[in-house]
């Protein structure tokens, strides 16, 4: 049922973009869903672990190989795929981690060790590979990411800790994330219809090439994860290379790049939630049946 709803909202927001105009939401609720997911998170020593570096080498290698084979044939495919590719770990991921009922922590992990990193090596990629002439500063990389991240972490924590009797109250609350993040998608689906239909003017061949490439790189990325952690952390891994922080790419497109680039991550927006969904429907049904 979880799937078909992700789904639909995806259809809803492509079809009927009102949701558009709505973006500022996207900000709060995502932290609202990431204090839900914190606040249920298991902490200790052994949370970091060899896969988190080797999703981050990933993480760098992946776009900038991809980059350099695609940019001879064409070279804004090759910026759409390259800034998509090199998206931190989605500050959201730990929330889809907690519908898969996966490892939390890990995922979050992940977010916070290739935030900074990406953050810190965006500037001289970009100035090397693209050669863009604007300034890029790593505090205005970092910034947004970290207040999304940070303040419902330490919010969560107080409330773990300083609050044990209203804390399994406030948990109790904890399905309200599914339906911040229904909303949260269907108006990231209408901003993404709505750039589509405002830039109509672009070459339709080169959005097909754009949608086809952003596809692939989602598959890359998603089956590879799962592939580094087998059985046992494939799920977590899976979301922490996979699920991109499109918001962050979308910024670097408009900001340094070309607005066409900003096809990429719009178009990932969709290929993300819709892989997220078929894991969440094979998540289901395996329940389902092992019930």
């Amino acid at each position: 049922m979880q799937a078909l709803l992700i789904f639909l909202v995806i259809i809803i927001g492509v079809v009927f973009p009102y949701g558009e105009t709505y973006t500022w939401v996207i900000r709060p609720s995502l932290m609202l869903m990431l204090f839900f997911a914190f606040l249920g998170m298991d902490y200790n020593r052994e949370v970091v672990r060899k896969d988190h570096f080797i999703v981050l080498v990933l993480n760098l290698l992946i776009p900038v190989i991809l980059y350099l084979a695609i940019r001879p044939f064409n070279g804004l495919v090759a910026q759409c795929v390259f800034i998509v590719g090199i998206a931190p770990t989605a500050a959201g991921a730990p929330v889809f981690a907690d519908f898969l009922r996966t490892r939390v922590e890990s995922v979050t992990a992940s977010v916070l060790i290739t935030s900074p990193i990406i953050a810190l090596t965006l500037p001289f990629l970009l100035s090397t590979l693209i050669q863009v002439e604007t300034k890029i500063n790593f505090i205005d990389m970092l910034m947004p990411i970290g207040i999304v991240i940070f303040v419902p972490l330490i919010i969560s924590l107080f409330v773990r800790w300083r609050m044990p009797k209203q804390y399994p109250i406030i948990l109790s609350y904890k399905q309200l994330s599914f339906y911040l993040f229904l909303l949260n998608l269907y108006v990231a689906a209408s901003k993404a219809s709505m750039f589509i239909r405002a830039n109509q003017d672009t070459n339709f061949e080169m959005i097909i090439l754009i949608f086809i490439s952003i596809i692939s790189l989602a598959l890359l990325n998603f089956t590879l994860g799962q592939h580094i952690g087998k059985k046992e952390w494939g799920l977590a891994n899976s979301l922490s290379l996979g699920r991109k922080n499109t918001m962050f790419a979308i910024w670097v497109s408009l900001t340094f790049l070309n607005p066409v680039v900003a096809l990429g991550p719009m178009f990932y927006i969709l290929a993300q939630n819709g892989y997220n969904a078929w894991q969440l429907y094979l998540q289901n049904k395996e329940h389902k049946d092992d019930s």
